[in-house]
């Protein structure tokens, strides 16, 4: 054997394992370099009464009320007086997209838009009509929600939007509630991304995104208890990159954008 072809092999091994290590450690610091500046949310291993009873879990995710795995997260927002007035559908777009469109779903994203499989399926969802699917992220817009329906790289679809306009002295709650997995098989859980506004905080907002999955078709676990602790991490990341994305559409200029509610009365 020939020194040239020892080198040859040498090198070629030193190309495949070291290749993919590089091509981890650059993901990795892009996903750190996206989420730094989001270091501040609370977790919890629950959601919320009004997600439990949304026609989202009762109609379609878990009608037969199966054991299930949630878990929530949150984090309140300070936001400057030039903001109070943005919108919450605004708001929430910015959220869907740095969580669809971001860096930390990218390996995922890359992976469902090869294989174009439809992974989603709810029978119980009545459409109007066929909804057109959103295969890529500029396709996800910066200022309005996905149309109800919509399905977001074969694996994700909207399931219900309640949008409320934050003027009056009521505690208000906007929402997009997102579903994967399938209500015929063996796997099925939802998502909700939120906007909280209280009266008495006119300053600040509270994002949230609560998630849950079950077995809808056998009263089972739907997966091993340490895939619990993977999503959970990677859930987490996946906010913190959606938060930072809403910080970004709060430093633009909303106004000029037309992301204020009540614009057209000029108040």
């Amino acid at each position: 054997m020939n020194t040239f072809s020892i080198f040859s092999r040498k090198g070629l091994l030193v190309a495949l394992v070291g290749t993919p290590s590089v091509l981890a450690a650059y993901h990795a610091w892009t996903v750190y370099s996206k989420i730094k500046r989001v270091n501040q949310h609370h977790s919890s291993d629950s959601i919320s009464e009004s997600f439990q009873q949304s026609r989202t879990l009762t109609e379609l995710v878990n009608p037969r009320g199966h054991v299930s795995a949630a878990d929530a997260w949150h984090t309140d927002l300070n936001l400057p007086a030039s903001t109070r007035r943005v919108t919450d559908e605004a708001l929430l777009a910015a959220f869907v997209r740095g969580f669809f469109g971001g860096t930390v779903l990218a390996l995922e994203r890359s992976a469902l838009r090869l294989a174009r499989l439809n992974l989603v399926s709810y029978k119980a969802l009545e459409l109007a009509h066929t909804p057109q699917p959103i295969w890529h992220k500029s396709e996800l817009s910066s200022r309005r929600l996905p149309s109800l329906g919509s399905i977001i790289f074969g694996a994700f679809q909207i399931s219900n939007v309640q949008l409320v306009e934050a003027d009056g002295p009521e505690q208000t709650e906007s929402y997009i509630d997102v579903v994967y997995g399938s209500s015929q098989g063996r796997f099925a859980g939802a998502h909700r991304f939120s906007i909280v506004r209280e009266p008495t905080r006119p300053g600040q907002i509270r994002i949230s995104f609560e998630s849950t999955a079950c077995n809808p078709t056998d009263n089972l676990p739907f997966a091993p208890a340490w895939a619990y602790a993977f999503h959970h991490v990677y859930a987490t990341l996946l906010f913190r990159e959606s938060v930072a994305e809403v910080l970004r559409l709060l430093e633009t200029d909303l106004q000029a954008a037309g992301l204020f509610w009540n614009d057209d009365s000029g108040s």
